[in-house]
């Protein structure tokens, strides 16, 4: 009895032949058997961020004499002191989006950036989206995250 096809495709044939040149053994490594791939699959350690802490950022407000300007300067911004259900002081933020989003001290801004930017690297222009839909950063600059380049 003839098969009506063969048991590998053209296309799966050429890639086997292809691989061939190279290595005699071809075996499936499963799981933990094969490290490297093991290794590469897990996520990095240093790579896992543990968020804002904001009782600090309140405290941290209050001793930043540029927030400390920006309560008093003339802008588009509706700003208020808002107690959060987490956070024993009250935070200095934007409400005019309709979403409270907290003014971020200068000694914060690094931080809050890699806590959003670091969930999935979006590129430049989405993490600016991303960080001002959350947060009033006062410096307009984007650190640079080596992973993304």
């Amino acid at each position: 009895m003839a098969k009506d096809s063969e048991l590998w495709s053209a296309r799966q044939q050429l890639q086997l032949s292809f691989i061939s040149e190279f290595t005699m053994d071809i075996q499936h490594a499963t799981g933990k058997d094969n490290s490297v791939a093991d290794c590469i699959s897990r996520a990095v350690a240093s790579a896992v961020h543990l968020g804002v802490d904001y009782n600090r950022i309140a405290a941290d407000q209050a001793a930043d004499p540029d927030v400390q300007a920006y309560r008093t300067a003339v802008t588009d911004l509706k700003l208020v002191d808002i107690t959060f259900d987490g956070a024993g002081a009250a935070l200095l933020c934007g409400i005019s989006t309709g979403q409270p989003r907290p003014v971020v001290p200068s000694g914060w801004q690094r931080q809050v950036f890699d806590a959003i930017h670091g969930l999935s690297h979006p590129g430049r222009k989405s993490s600016l989206k991303l960080v001002a839909a959350k947060f009033i950063v006062l410096k307009k600059d984007v650190h640079v995250c080596v992973e993304c380049q």
